[in-house]
């Protein structure tokens, strides 16, 4: 009997441990959470049968809210990684619209819009984190390249001086009927080697420039022609891990483990 209990509770676990969704189907959404419930009420260790009451009396660091990453991006998922926790990842597939010109506030609405997208597609406690990032040069924001001839042409654009990289960040906390939020950006300036028309072909050569904003990774084959940054490189990258992190313990929530 005991050993028939601990074989079901280890597949439960086993199943819940990780969920990566690719789809914004609501349907599809409801129906995995209905799924986690109906499997011990668990996404990451609160039980449906446990009380009201009892959920309250649960302090911050024991009551573990389900977390939901609102972007397909696999190097914010890689980032979000850091923190030790285990999320789901459920990308918007609605266009957001840039609303700013300013790069700090467009990034901020842009990552509101994706998580907002998402907190109205589930339902229940969790955590929702939606992102964007974009290259600002001179003040203009540079999104992802149309082709390879719009790669070339903002990678010339950055070539010999500084830019900003610019990430907005929405952090939606649903819990005990309660909504809380943070909504916030972070730049770091980067500055690029001076490039040969050669280098830059090369580089487009290499095919990331395309999904990328400003049309080039830092982390990717980028690299060589960076020649430093000032501020937060895994902001760069996609995601502020650190600023995620102060602002989650400001919002009540310590998610490191």
């Amino acid at each position: 009997m005991e050993e028939a209990k601990a074989t079901r509770m280890g597949q439960c676990a086993m199943e819940i441990n990780l969920t990566f969704v690719q789809s914004a189907d609501p349907e599809k959404m409801r129906a995995m959470l209905a799924a986690h419930a109906t499997r011990g009420g668990m996404l990451r260790g609160c039980p449906a049968s446990m009380s009201k009451r009892k959920r309250k009396n649960m302090t911050k660091k024991d009551k573990e809210l389900p977390v939901i990453l609102a972007s397909g991006s696999p190097r914010r998922r890689e980032i979000l990684r850091h923190l030790g926790i285990t999320f789901d990842v459920i990308p918007s597939t609605r266009e957001e619209v840039v609303t700013s010109d300013d790069p700090m506030e467009a990034v901020k609405s842009l990552a509101a819009q994706k998580a907002e997208v998402i907190a109205g597609q589930t339902e229940g406690d969790c955590v929702i984190i939606g992102a964007d990032t974009v290259v600002a040069n001179e003040g203009k924001i540079l999104g992802k390249p149309k082709d390879e001839e719009d790669a070339r042409r903002m990678i010339r654009s950055l070539s010999g001086h500084a830019h900003q990289v610019c990430t907005g960040v929405m952090i939606i906390v649903r819990e005990d009927g309660q909504v809380r939020s943070s909504n916030f950006a972070v730049s770091t300036n980067v500055h690029v080697h001076e490039l040969t028309e050669d280098q830059i072909e090369r580089y487009v050569g290499k095919n990331e420039s395309l999904d990328k904003a400003g049309a080039y990774a830092m982390q990717g084959w980028f690299a060589p022609f960076i020649d430093g940054i000032e501020g937060d490189y895994f902001n760069v990258v996609g995601l502020p891990i650190a600023r995620v992190y102060e602002e989650l313990i400001a919002l009540g929530l310590d998610l490191y483990r």
